[in-house]
C-alpha cells in the first residue's frame, strides 16, 4: 500500500487532491505523537551530502533512525512518512 492509500484509510486525510506530505506529517505529531524528523547530513565541508530521518513515537519508546540515504528531503521525508504510519 502507497504512502496515499495508507493516509486514506486511516482518516489523515479525505481525499487524494488534498494530499500534502506535511499534512501527514503534522497528523502524525498532532494526533498521534509520532515525531518524523528529516536530518541533513553534510560533508567536511559543510555541503550538503543526503538527508535521512529519525522517528520518534512521543508517547513510547518506540521509534525508528533510518540509515538509508536520500538525495532529496522530499524523498526522505515520503519514506520516513510510510515507516510512521506503520507506528499508528
Amino acid at each position: 500500500m502507497d504512502l496515499l492509500q495508507k493516509a486514506i484509510k486511516l482518516g489523515c486525510i479525505i481525499k487524494s487532491e488534498d494530499y500534502y506530505l506535511y499534512d501527514i506529517q503534522r497528523w502524525l505529531r498532532e494526533v498521534h505523537n509520532v515525531q518524523l524528523t528529516i536530518i541533513p547530513v553534510g560533508n567536511v565541508d559543510f555541503s550538503l551530502k543526503y538527508w535521512h530521518y529519525s522517528i520518534l513515537g512521543l508517547n513510547c519508546n518506540e521509534g525508528k533512525n533510518n540509515v538509508n540515504r536520500f538525495f532529496t528531503y522530499e524523498q526522505a521525508l515520503e519514506e520516513g512518512l510510510k515507516e510512521a504510519l506503520k507506528l499508528v
